[in-house]
């Protein structure tokens, strides 16, 4: 199940609807070299009760 607060990111311009294109990190957010890091888009995985880490997003709250 995915995390509550965490949601995937979709571009809403395809026709497959069942893996659509996602935004997807490729490395560790947590590492001080994540800037470096480019976001890229990938078929979303695992949809929808398992969607890898890579491609959840979640909103910082201060």
């Amino acid at each position: 199940k995915t995390a509550e607060g965490y949601f995937p990111i979709l571009n809403g311009s395809t026709t497959d609807f069942a893996h659509p294109y996602a935004m997807t990190y490729y490395g560790d957010p947590s590492h001080e070299d994540a800037a470096d890091k480019p976001i890229r888009i990938a078929h979303l995985l695992n949809n929808p009760a398992h969607i890898d880490d890579n491609q959840l997003w979640g909103v910082l709250k201060k």
